[in-house]
């Protein structure tokens, strides 16, 4: 299939999960044990990522939070554009997730991996980790 300009490219839509319940005490955004989840797919220049997961941070005033890295035909840091996900409360339990539009794709094949940090301290758990990446 062309993908010149005025011509239709198939953009599909792709989805993982990981249900282990993982931690970090990373104040970066890191990997987990079990890396991802991750999704590949083909872009252009924009794509709309959905994050998700259940999870709490164990010590007050602190916050268990997920984002994603681009890699491949795009470089972009987890959290470079605010996409981000935090859950805040000792041992909260909470589930959270939401949508977000990555701008500044490379368009090509794009590696999304999902990214975790413990922000403020503490230890911060995560299970039932969701992403998926609709591209546009």
């Amino acid at each position: 299939m062309s993908t010149a300009a005025n011509t239709l490219a198939a953009r599909v839509p792709t989805v993982a999960g990981i249900g282990t319940n993982q931690t970090t005490s990373s104040s970066s955004y890191t990997d987990l044990a079990t890396v991802g989840p991750v999704v590949t797919v083909t872009t252009g220049t924009q794509a709309l990522v959905g994050i998700g997961f259940f999870g709490s941070d164990n010590t007050a005033g602190c916050a268990a939070q997920m984002s994603w890295a681009v890699s491949g035909a795009s470089t972009i840091a987890a959290g470079a554009i605010g996409g981000l996900l935090t859950v805040t409360g000792v041992n909260l339990n909470s589930g959270i997730n939401s949508v977000f539009m990555q701008t500044g794709l490379t368009a090509g094949s794009n590696v999304f991996t999902a990214k975790y940090n413990a922000a403020g301290g503490g230890t911060a758990s995560f299970q039932n980790r969701q992403l998926f990446v609709i591209p546009l």
